[in-house]
């Protein structure tokens, strides 16, 4: 590989890292270093336990790559307060023997953090429409009544069956239709 290319990737912002078959790292950017937190000199000669992560077992899943019956290993892996999305797969040499294990991460702690305020939010709009403190229901892309909460049907002094064939429309009150069609 010429110079150019290997100083372009050894300080890519994307975690890159050549492991030995052993687990110890051959090679380690500057981006697989930020992304734990070190010096990518001093992450050379260590061994893959030495980071920490206990998200995985990474004996097994090394040891499965290593051996070829696992072609290669996917996953977001939490580390501290972080999570990374890594991708490793097993190199081999020119004769088709295997050489390393090559490792990509890049950070996707926002990406986590995202999805655990949707779940957060999903799960409060869940207890205030079961809580039947108001009227609550969903529409389907037909414009049908689903899920109607307890409070909906009280409100609307029909059962669930009759509910689920009524629309928005059959739901509105005549003197906000036509305002709610401008919605």
């Amino acid at each position: 590989m010429s110079e150019a290319i290997f100083e372009i990737l050894r300080h890519s912002s994307i975690g890159l890292a050549i492991v030995e078959l052993s687990g110890v790292f051959r090679f380690v950017n500057d981006g697989f270093a930020k992304l734990h937190g070190r010096q990518s000199s001093a992450m050379i000669g260590t061994h893959f336990h030495d980071l920490g992560i206990t998200t995985h077992d990474f004996d097994a899943i090394h040891q499965e790559i290593v051996a070829g019956t696992r072609k290669d290993f996917k996953a977001d892996v939490a580390f501290g307060e972080n999570w990374f999305s890594v991708e490793s797969s097993l190199a081999k040499d020119r004769n088709g023997q295997p050489n390393c294990i090559v490792v990509v991460a890049h950070d996707v702690t926002e990406r986590k953090r995202a999805e655990k305020r949707a779940e957060q939010m999903a799960a409060r709009l869940q207890a205030i429409h079961q809580s039947e403190a108001i009227g609550m229901h969903y529409f389907t892309s037909d414009e049908k009544i689903a899920e109607p909460n307890e409070a909906i049907l009280a409100m609307a002094g029909v059962g669930p069956n009759e509910i689920n064939n009524l629309g928005w429309r059959e739901m509105t009150p005549p003197e906000w239709l036509e305002q709610d069609q401008v919605m």
